[in-house]
């Protein structure tokens, strides 16, 4: 940055502490609003992401998968929309057909056992 840019932040910096010291109502705002938002976004807004729509691909089909997967879907961030023996590339059709209605990114969730 320039020297000229650098002083002219300054001087609307200084400005401003100037129009706060005219006006004590500007004050209160200025710290008042924040704690006011933060409040109230700290209880609306979340970000936890519910209901992803999954494709499980379960090659092993073993007790154990079958068990991963219901842990999956018990914990309420994932809903299973399609579930397959198959191979993964088998799929390809199916994931097409549901990008093209206009539904998100599903992950694939690939479980194989090797023992």
């Amino acid at each position: 940055m320039s020297a000229a840019s650098l002083q002219r932040i300054w001087e609307v910096v200084y400005k401003e502490f100037l129009q706060l010291r005219r006006d004590p109502k500007l004050l209160r705002l200025l710290f008042v609003s924040p704690l006011i938002q933060v409040v109230l976004f700290g209880y609306a807004v979340s970000t936890d992401i519910r209901d992803v729509r999954t494709i499980v691909v379960d090659q092993s089909q073993t007790q154990e998968s079958r068990q991963f997967i219901d842990a999956l879907t018990a914990s309420g961030y994932f809903r299973i929309t399609l579930r397959s023996c198959a191979r993964p590339i088998s799929l390809a059709p199916s994931i097409t057909a549901m990008h093209s209605s206009g539904s998100p990114f599903q992950p694939i969730l690939r479980l194989v056992c090797t023992r």
